[in-house]
């Protein structure tokens, strides 16, 4: 029965890097999309003049 864990232990594993690699290239997907200067602006808004 041992065996039969470790092997379920493992295809869990597998299954969620997988699940994480795929999330992950479709956010980068996304945030390629984006213009970079609206993340530009963005910052600029972010930070007040002293």
């Amino acid at each position: 029965m041992d065996e039969f864990e470790q092997l379920a232990t493992a295809m869990m594993v597998v299954v969620f890097a997988a699940v994480m690699i795929v999330v992950g290239h479709l956010y980068m997907e996304s945030q390629a999309r984006k213009p970079p200067i609206a993340g530009a602006q963005m910052a600029s808004m972010r930070t007040s003049p002293l």
